[in-house]
């Protein structure tokens, strides 16, 4: 899967925030921008992804990475007319937005932008059984991942206390989200394994 991508002003959050933090959300701050710096594939590993959160000001950055088969429900490429179909819907789910994410009302926040990446990898050391689960005989297996960058912004910043994904009831690919979320005035992560709110301040 891709690093995180983030604009310049979320960057330089990330790194301001770490005084902040415990010891040990420091340390997992200092993971995620080494995602930034020099990862270019993480771990490919089915029902699980990667949620990151940065707010700042008035606006909310939301990144997610995740096998394609997660949201797809499959990795190969969409040659029917009936995976293209699945292809054109998900997608038109994921970059509406607002529906993945529930935020406080009383902070009024609305999806400015939404972009969708996907990339490919094939794989020539996989067991024989893990390539006999992705592809036919001498068929070389393929990993696709997908990459979801969200920009909402937030008319009444302060009110904005929690944030719910709803990654889980969308799509039935999930089983776990590693979460890391940044604010100007904290940093923290966690493992959601269902929809579930995420309190932006301690």
């Amino acid at each position: 899967m891709r690093g995180l991508i983030l604009s310049s002003s979320t960057l330089a959050l990330w790194l301001t925030a770490a005084p902040l933090l415990s010891a040990d959300t420091a340390q997992q701050s200092a993971t995620m921008q080494a995602h930034t710096e020099h990862e270019e594939h993480s771990a490919h590993e089915h029902g699980v992804g990667s949620l990151s959160i940065a707010v700042t000001n008035q606006t909310i950055e939301i990144q997610l990475d995740s096998p394609a088969a997660n949201v797809f429900g499959f990795e190969h490429e969409p040659s029917s007319e009936a995976d293209q179909t699945t292809v054109a819907e998900i997608s038109a789910k994921l970059q509406a937005g607002l529906d993945l994410f529930e935020f406080d009302q009383d902070a009024q926040c609305k999806l400015e932008k939404a972009e969708l990446t996907t990339d490919s990898e094939h794989s020539e050391d996989q067991t024989d059984a893990k390539a006999h689960e992705h592809a036919a005989e001498n068929e070389t297996p393929t990993h696709r991942d997908i990459t979801v960058n969200w920009l909402f912004s937030c008319e009444q910043p302060s009110a904005l206390k929690t944030i719910t994904p709803h990654l889980f009831s969308q799509f039935n690919g999930f089983e776990k989200l590693e979460v890391k979320w940044v604010t100007d005035q904290h940093a923290s992560a966690k493992t959601l394994e269902q929809d579930e709110a995420i309190t932006l301040a301690p």
